[in-house]
């Protein structure tokens, strides 16, 4: 969830990088909110979820419309800065309307570990967690830091 807030506070802000953990946590919440959002509609409107209703299938249909474009912007921003770590520039979002081909590349390249070490889009994103953990000066044990570099906290 702070992955999901951080990328919605974000939401305009195209320089950068963003961490595999951030842009798959955001993509993983914004789906959840999404489907929540779809029952709950469902369900104010007295009908389940498998309706046949044409009033329960417009209202879930505007419901997710307006949630998909107020969450269109923090998706274009997050995955920009998740094609930065990577290497790659941000125009490469419009891959995704290539048929077929597109998607299932840009799936498989926000899988890829970004960049080690800073790239011409900036540092990397756990150097900067590294920072605002020990942002107070107390001493970080190796554990600490282990963890860190090798993204397991």
């Amino acid at each position: 969830m702070k992955y999901y807030l951080t990328c919605l506070k974000k939401y305009a802000v195209f320089r950068g990088r963003a961490r595999r953990k951030e842009f798959w946590m955001y993509i993983l919440f914004n789906w959840i909110g999404l489907y929540i959002l779809i029952f709950e509609v469902s369900i104010i409107f007295g009908h389940p979820v498998t309706a046949q209703s044409s009033v329960n299938h417009v209202a879930c249909g505007v419901g997710a419309l307006c949630y998909l474009l107020a969450t269109l912007m923090p998706t274009i921003a997050v995955t920009v800065r998740r094609l930065h770590d990577i290497g790659r520039c941000g125009w490469w979002v419009w891959f995704f309307f290539v048929p077929f081909v597109g998607p299932i590349t840009m799936i498989v390249a926000f899988c890829w570990s970004g960049n080690h070490g800073a790239n011409r889009y900036g540092r990397p994103p756990i150097e900067d967690e590294i920072i605002n953990i020990n942002k107070d000066n107390q001493p970080l044990h190796l554990f600490h830091i282990y963890c860190l570099m090798n993204h397991k906290l």
